[in-house]
């Protein structure tokens, strides 16, 4: 499995570490909105830029 974040990317192979990155997402996909939803509040998030 490879792991991507903000500066680097790493493979990682021990099964503990992969269900843990697993475990990681899952929980992460479980708390996202919607993408309708998603879209409203950047949309509103940026309108209220200066």
């Amino acid at each position: 499995m490879c792991i991507d974040s903000y500066r680097t990317a790493r493979i990682i192979t021990e099964p503990e570490d992969v269900r843990a990155a697993v475990r990681a997402f899952g929980d992460l996909e479980g708390e996202a909105l919607p993408t309708q939803q998603s879209v409203e509040l950047i949309r509103n998030q940026m309108k209220s830029l200066p």
